[in-house]
């Protein structure tokens, strides 16, 4: 994956909070307090609120909620069938993930190291060829697992009622998003990618796969996740405001990573672009303000890296299109 983009803002807050509150409450106090209005740190005239804190965290605070209720679900259904055959959790593991887990050969590594752009003399990561196998191992176990799990779930009738908030989430206003397939749609899929990402790029025709697949159940969102605001990203959504964002796509996919705006201009007038107001808009700040403006947004989410796929709300914390296909046959049970 390409790492990109880190958000400090909140390290900034709560070290501040620490250096500046000279007296401290216990967290009973805390709790007996009205929590919204609790005074946390002082740093001069200025107040920092629990309210301030949570409206910063609040994505990542209902992130690790599910994540824990999944985790805590996992457990709980291992040890039910563990229990209802006999045996130990540990033995439930080996038999029916571990064991029936498809091995890493080769091929797949070779594969793998293809696809993400890879020569045998360029370290990725600086992972070598078993440090891949056993990434690739991972992965299907975990993948394993889920299939495992979900079967459990049917089993012993498990009812998740929690859901992760949406209330400005990735669908509002401050980010900027392409849909396609089914509008209005139960399940939403944000597919958040750079231009330019090798690892985006290599996974572009399983999720091509899966837009064909589930259009009409679902909605796929494109939302751009760049360090800097690129010149591709600029001409994108001013190809956008002329009704052209998915033809504009499809053209620039094949172009290296080094591709300027003098490289693409000519392409934007190839598909019909009306290149007064195309050249304008490019060149405009409001444009570019506002794509900056969405990719801090998306970082505030707990968006590190692309490709990140989120779905109803959830960041899939393993950012493979088998991933995302297995959660949306769950979500379509």
């Amino acid at each position: 994956m390409k790492i990109i983009r880190y958000t400090i803002l909140i390290s900034l807050v709560v070290f501040a909070s620490i250096q500046c509150t000279p007296d401290r409450l216990d967290n009973a106090e805390v709790s007996a307090a009205n929590e919204e209005d609790f005074l946390m740190a002082e740093i001069g005239n200025s107040m920092i609120y629990m309210k301030d804190i949570d409206a910063l965290i609040r994505y990542q605070i209902d992130e690790l909620r599910i994540q824990t209720l999944d985790r805590y679900i996992s457990k709980t259904l291992l040890e039910k069938e563990a229990v209802s055959r006999g045996i130990s959790v540990e033995d439930l593991v080996s038999r029916e993930i571990l064991n029936k887990t498809v091995p890493v050969s080769t091929e797949d590594v070779s594969l793998y190291k293809s696809q993400m752009e890879i020569s045998d003399n360029t370290s990725f990561y600086s992972k070598d060829d078993k440090e891949i196998a056993e990434y690739l191992a991972f992965i299907r176990q975990k993948e394993r697992e889920f299939v495992f799990v979900n079967e459990l779930k049917k089993k012993f009738n498990t009812i998740v009622h929690y859901r992760a908030a949406r209330e400005s989430g990735l669908s509002e206003n401050l980010i900027l998003n392409h849909p396609i397939g089914m509008q209005n749609s139960d399940i939403s899929i944000y597919v958040v990618f750079d231009y330019d990402c090798p690892a985006c790029n290599a996974q572009k025709e399983a999720i091509d796969l899966l837009i064909s697949q589930y259009q009409s159940k679902a909605t796929f969102n494109f939302v751009y996740y760049g360090a800097t605001v690129s010149d591709k990203a600029l001409c994108a959504e001013a190809a956008a405001l002329q009704g052209k964002y998915w033809l504009f796509k499809r053209v620039i996919a094949g172009m290296p990573e080094s591709a300027k705006l003098a490289d693409i201009l000519p392409i934007a007038k190839d598909i019909g672009m009306d290149m007064e107001k195309f050249k304008a808009d490019v060149s405009s700040n409001a444009l570019r303000s506002r794509i900056e403006e969405s990719l801090d947004t998306i970082a505030l989410l707990g968006v590190k890296s692309v490709p990140t796929y989120v779905i109803n709300g959830n960041i899939l914390h393993d950012s493979s299109a088998k991933t995302l296909e297995n959660e949306l046959k769950r979500l379509l049970l």
